[in-house]
């Protein structure tokens, strides 16, 4: 049985002052081998992915459409390889139309165009025949590699040609097969669904969770993101919901908000809330007076722990018995009592 370092205690537990009585953060949290097998498993699908980013990048396949439910981390996995391989690159969101996606192509007719998210471009029949002429071209005798394909454009103002040698990658929530208009697109490019298994998902979740995770000047160490991982793995399942990544970036910003007093809630009510999506029974004590007072209270007790003792181990085991936040957050606070 898969065995968790303690990181969180029960919600009933309170210090004699009535805070509650959080133990103090481990000092590294390891994976489970249940947890590295599914990492293993994971990192084939990932593979695949990135073969094939690099088959347009060396011009292998003229281009790649990549789908998936949202937040798994397609996009990043595709931009990180194309960083690495140091393609020449443009990445295009949002919203284009055909003659848009004409004059992008005839811009920059050797570069790999990544298209994230752009359904308005898949469901336009112009912008369909656009991709069909940028995506393939008979074979002929060339110096070697794929030959250029010629697209058009013709108006009754006149015609416009451009030769285009780059690649093209798609990014999407819904498979080709959902597009008949493009079924032939299909054909000329190499099609993946990257659908990670929900303990697959929980096993990268973990990992990343080792990491700590920082957003600007403020952090989490290792072991406070996992202990929101976990929690958010068990709250998710709770309720049936499907993991992803963008949750967990999400319960990371919640635990920061609690660990600023820049909530009144506990931040496992945050994270619970962020899965439900509406608000519920509350599991953890409101803090008295909202974020002010909280933030109050937070500055006196670092007065008290700094007026206390001079040892660091000391005020970071102090800090955490009476408020559960973490030791940079006690420095923060204390930073703030300097400047003021």
């Amino acid at each position: 049985m898969r065995r968790h370092t303690a990181l969180t205690t029960n919600r009933h537990d309170r210090a004699n002052n009535g805070t509650p009585a959080y133990p103090l953060r481990a000092t590294s949290v390891p994976l489970a081998s249940a947890d590295r097998h599914h990492l293993a498993s994971h990192a084939d699908k990932i593979a695949l992915v990135r073969d094939r980013v690099s088959s347009v990048v060396h011009r292998y396949y003229t281009g790649f459409y990549l789908h998936g439910i949202g937040g798994i981390g397609k996009s990043y996995t595709v931009l990180a390889e194309l960083n690495r391989l140091r393609a020449n690159f443009r990445l295009w969101n949002s919203q284009m139309t055909a003659r848009g996606l004409f004059e992008a192509l005839a811009a920059h007719p050797d570069v790999v165009h990544v298209m994230e998210d752009m359904e308005q471009v898949t469901g336009d029949r112009r912008a369909q025949g656009v991709l069909r002429s940028a995506l393939w071209a008979q074979k002929q005798e060339t110096d070697g590699g794929l030959p250029d394909r010629l697209i058009t454009w013709a108006t009754n103002r006149g015609e416009e040609r451009v030769l285009f040698s780059g690649g093209i990658i798609m990014l999407a929530n819904r498979p080709l097969d959902d597009l008949p208009e493009l079924r032939a697109v299909a054909t000329r490019i190499a099609c993946v669904e990257y659908r990670p298994t929900e303990v697959e998902t929980q096993a990268v979740m973990r990992s990343v969770a080792r990491k700590g995770y920082s957003l600007g000047q403020r952090s989490l160490t290792p072991a406070d993101c996992s202990a929101v991982t976990e929690y958010l793995i068990e709250q998710a399942l709770a309720l049936r919901r499907p993991l992803d990544m963008r949750l967990m970036v999400h319960a990371f910003h919640d635990r920061l908000q609690w660990e600023e007093s820049d909530s009144s809630l506990h931040w496992r009510d945050l994270v619970a809330a962020t899965v439900r999506g509406h608000t519920g029974v509350l599991r953890e004590p409101v803090a008295h007076g909202g974020r002010a007072e909280q933030r109050r209270r937070d500055l006196e007790i670092a007065r008290e722990i700094e007026a206390a003792t001079t040892d660091r181990a000391e005020r970071a085991r102090s800090w955490q018995q009476r408020t559960g936040k973490s030791e940079k957050t006690l420095y923060r606070r204390l930073a703030e009592i300097r400047r003021a």
